[in-house]
């Protein structure tokens, strides 16, 4: 018999940034409206897909405007590969369009989700998913694949799209760029959703496990 336990959220996440966010926006060089990636810079997270999909996002946006108000912000350690990214980056034409962070302190996280206009998640394949409820936590609308455990652990407090699919996903961008009350519903059910993963919650149902065993 298997009893499943979900893990808990660092509390931080729920909180006020002990950081500003005009400070943090000036560090990293943001001036514009931006989408927010974290995690590693590598294969399974299906950055080359969102390079080209964020392109194919930026071309749909302008529709003939020459101004492009957004900026794609990528945050993490670069990984395997990740070098190919910058090649990618040249090819698509988004030198000014696209910001690495690098690897991002603690207390940086919070003020990076809540300035950014949607948190996209394009991974082929994930263990928890643990930024999937960061994002949640600091009310920011989120879209991620519908692969792994995203489904079980975000329900329908997330956006999805097929991660093998550029075009998909660059529609997604389009859509929630437009239009402020789906960002708001999603931003509305992502906080309920958070609410489930308490350590408060997961100490609980453990020792509930623990004491079974005396019976």
């Amino acid at each position: 018999k298997i009893n499943v336990i979900y893990s808990g959220l660092d509390k931080r996440f729920f909180d006020e940034p002990k950081i500003s966010g005009q400070k943090i926006l000036e560090k990293y060089g943001i001036t514009k409206k931006y989408i927010f990636f974290l995690g590693t810079l590598e294969p399974s997270k299906n950055i080359t897909r969102l390079l080209e999909a964020f392109a194919k996002f930026k071309e749909k946006s302008k529709n003939g405007n020459e101004k492009f108000d957004y900026q794609l912000v990528l945050a993490g350690k670069r990984g395997w590969l990740s070098q190919e990214y910058l090649q990618t980056i040249k090819d698509l034409g988004l030198n000014k369009d696209v910001v690495f962070t690098g690897y991002i302190i603690g207390d940086e996280l919070v003020p990076l989700f809540r300035n950014s206009h949607f948190f996209i998640m394009p991974s082929l394949h994930e263990g928890f998913g643990m930024t999937v409820l960061e994002a949640f936590a600091t009310g920011t609308p989120a879209i991620i694949s519908k692969v792994s455990s995203l489904p079980e652990i975000a329900e329908d407090a997330a956006f999805y799209i097929n991660p093998m699919s550029t075009e998909e996903l660059a529609e997604a961008m389009l859509k929630f760029s437009q239009d402020e009350n789906i960002r708001n519903e999603f931003r509305k059910k992502g906080l309920e959703q958070v609410k489930k993963f308490d350590w408060q919650k997961t100490a609980r149902e453990t020792l509930e496990i623990y004491n079974s065993f005396k019976r």
